[in-house]
């Protein structure tokens, strides 16, 4: 997601660089959302709960608890052989998804 913006952003930089000191100045979303340049216009909660990476983590704290389904930031055997959705983390509306069946099949997609 963040190469994806950087691309789109090339030669429009308004602010210096994020230097985060993180070994190759890994980019948090809070390095990001904090910068007084940066408007958000949702709740803060907000950009967490919709964040899709929350998925793995609630599954890692409940595993099969009836309300979710598997989510993992790897492919499983479980998933690859049952299928699953691949959804990007700060993805809105459904673009950009794929669903990929059993054996790696894709099923369909969505453009964004």
């Amino acid at each position: 997601m963040l190469e994806q913006l950087r691309e789109d952003a090339t030669g429009m930089e308004v602010a210096p660089p994020i230097r985060t000191g993180y070994p190759e100045d890994k980019v948090r979303l809070i390095d990001i959302l904090l910068r007084p340049e940066v408007l958000v216009y949702e709740p803060f909660w907000m950009a967490i709960s919709s964040n899709k990476a929350i998925l793995p983590v609630l599954w890692s704290l409940f595993p099969n608890h009836r309300y979710l389904l598997e989510a993992s930031f790897h492919l499983t055997p479980n998933l690859i052989q049952n299928g699953y959705a691949q959804k990007p983390i700060a993805g809105r509306r459904g673009d950009n998804v794929k669903l990929i069946g059993e054996n790696n099949s894709m099923l369909d997609t969505t453009d964004g």
